[in-house]
């Protein structure tokens, strides 16, 4: 077969004026035109790895801390307690008593008798006083027939109402 011969100039398309009328970014090439390839992409080369040490004392100063890590950073003396602290402090030890040591040996055949505090006074027990539940009325049976009349007609309107837009 033969192909057809392609003639060496083509004449331009008749546009009416078009061309002229465009704006120039619709004048521009597609952005795509200059996209490389899928092979240009993938023969790339990486640039030579970093080998340089970086210090992590020259990227953050001491003065972008907050306070409190640069009193921890320079290892100051925690301040002092205000007094009013260091009383509340004394006052709760005061009034705490003791914990009594409670020993427990596992391996020791004769343990000694874990002491058990007693109590120093006794508190009175009273017994509380029960009152019986207050009886509520039995429901009336008489009004339960006249709302389920209601209800009945209420279905049957609707069902009536339902069949009406239908015909």
């Amino acid at each position: 077969m033969s192909e057809p011969k392609q003639p060496e100039s083509m004449r331009p398309i008749p546009d009416g004026g078009l061309q002229d009328a465009m704006p120039s970014w619709l004048k521009r090439p597609p952005a795509w035109r200059n996209m490389p390839t899928a092979e240009e992409r993938f023969e790339r080369t990486l640039p030579e790895p970093d080998t340089s040490e970086i210090d992590p004392k020259s990227l953050v100063d001491i003065t972008d801390l907050p306070q409190w890590l640069q009193m921890i950073a320079a290892r100051e003396a925690v301040p002092a307690p205000e007094p009013a602290i260091e009383h509340a402090v004394e006052q709760i030890l005061q009034t705490q008593p003791e914990p009594d040591a409670v020993e427990i040996e596992v391996d020791n055949p004769d343990p000694e008798p874990v002491p058990i505090p007693e109590a120093e006074e006794s508190v009175p027990v009273t017994e509380p006083v029960l009152t019986p539940p207050e009886m509520l009325p039995e429901p009336s049976h008489a009004n339960t027939g006249l709302l389920w009349s209601v209800i009945a007609l209420l279905v049957i309107t609707v069902l009536v109402l339902g069949v009406m837009q239908f015909i």
